[in-house]
């Protein structure tokens, strides 16, 4: 097995990411793959990990207008579907 190790990329989105996103929310990531889902820039916010963006991070948390043109960008992407799959979304209740 140590001749494997590190040779298998897993990545995924996590619950708590796909919950805010269906919940309309402009969230802050760390640029990645998230299952070509989702599009730095487009879909989220992107954070380097070195921080070398944090003032445009926050100058788009402060534009309105950016923050609910990438809510409805993503939310046209994803639809309903994504809100169904969430569990924790008001008026659903868990199986």
């Amino acid at each position: 097995m140590a001749e494997r190790k590190g040779n298998v990329m897993f990545k995924t989105i996590a619950p708590k990411i796909l919950e805010a996103i269906a919940r309309r929310t402009a969230p802050v990531l760390f640029p990645s793959y998230f299952n070509g889902i989702l599009e730095a820039g487009t879909h989220y916010i992107p954070l380097q990990p070195n921080d070398s963006n944090v003032s445009e991070v926050v100058q788009k948390l402060r534009d309105d207008t950016f923050l609910a043109d990438m809510v409805d960008r993503r939310m046209r992407r994803l639809g309903p579907d994504l809100i169904l799959s969430c569990p924790f979304m008001p008026g659903r209740s868990l199986p």
